[in-house]
């Protein structure tokens, strides 16, 4: 199946040429969700897969893709842009990406100083399992993520790589060397656990702005890692970025009573960062228990979740890890083991 694209279309689209693959490195939310803003020429014939409404003719147009196929006898998946900067098309429905943390992997293996577990092995599993990105936050104290990890996840992640750091000189080396396909900038203080809450961009604009333009002027997306509040918003705007992430703590810490002000107020700051012009991804905190109404804000692009996904891991793991070990226990081989000889 190939993806063309005829003239720009109304919206502003930029028209693609190439083949759809089946994991493809995007951005975030290039995956078109096409029950919405279907165009369709000729006797098409409507496709339900994995949620996605697709009409197949010689030359049906979702977006500003045309897809080229034989009858409906294709097995389509969603459909992904295959660069990543390209906006969506606006009259689209766009499903949100999800972009896999694994510094909580990083975080077992150095409680011990050891080499397991490998966080570059656990992406691998990551992207089988579905990831769109890995994402990875590189702090100065490498309390868990270490320079190695950065630099064997850059030549072995084939979906998105999505590095997490502070705005310092530092760091902004480290990422002009390594080249991830996109930077988000976080706050940072030592003291904390994990990152507490957004950049204070309005504060920093000019010396965030320097960075920004460094980075992007090297072909790197920048993501600012923000609360939804308006003048933060603005501030990210007038810094050059081109994305943000907001902040989901408030969200993910409120009680029940609550939550529902805090999610229309990131549905609003979602809304309000469109206006601006910015992409939007989302992301601390959320959990397999309240991902779902996040995710189903208009134009959220792509959440980034890490801690919650490890700890399921390690639940929906523990059993089978558990009875490995004990049939190892309960019939061990009798064979030589490392060159002595087993009674």
């Amino acid at each position: 199946m190939v993806a063309t694209a005829g003239g720009v279309p109304a919206s502003g689209c930029i028209p693609v040429t190439g083949r759809v693959p089946a994991h493809s490195q995007t951005a975030p939310n290039d995956r078109v969700a096409a029950d919405d803003g279907i165009d369709s020429s000729g006797d098409g014939v409507a496709l339900d897969h994995r949620g996605a409404r697709v009409v197949l003719t010689s030359e049906a147009r979702v977006g500003s893709v045309a897809l080229h196929g034989n009858g409906g006898q294709l097995g389509l998946r969603p459909i992904r842009l295959s660069h990543p900067y390209l906006p969506c098309p606006s009259r689209c429905r766009c499903m949100a990406s999800l972009g896999v943390n694994i510094d909580h992997i990083a975080n077992v293996r150095q409680a011990r100083r050891s080499v397991e577990p490998d966080p570059v092995t656990y992406a691998l599993l990551a992207e089988l399992g579905g990831a769109d990105g890995i994402t990875v936050h590189l702090r100065e104290d490498r309390r868990h993520i270490q320079d190695r990890d950065l630099e064997l996840l850059r030549q072995t992640v084939r979906t998105r790589l999505n590095l997490e750091m502070a705005a310092t000189a530092e760091m902004v080396a480290i990422a002009l060397r390594i080249r991830p396909d996109m930077v988000t900038l976080v706050p940072e203080r030592r003291e904390e656990v994990t990152t507490e809450g957004g950049l204070d961009v309005a504060a920093q604009v000019a010396e965030l702005g320097a960075s920004v333009a460094r980075l992007q002027g090297e072909g790197i997306g920048v993501s600012l890692f923000v609360d939804p509040v308006d003048a933060q918003l603005d501030a990210c705007c007038a810094s050059g970025a081109r994305w943000v992430e907001l902040h989901t703590g408030s969200y993910a810490e409120a009680s029940w009573q609550q939550q529902s002000a805090q999610l229309a107020r990131l549905s609003a700051g979602c809304a309000i960062a469109r206006q601006l012009g910015l992409r939007v991804n989302a992301g601390h905190g959320l959990t397999y228990s309240n991902v779902e109404p996040v995710a189903a804000i208009e134009g959220m692009e792509e959440l980034n979740i890490g801690h919650t996904i490890v700890a399921r891991a390690l639940a929906v793991g523990l059993q089978a890890a558990v009875r490995e070990m004990r049939a190892l226990i309960q019939n061990p081989r009798r064979d030589p083991l490392f060159g002595s000889q087993v009674p």
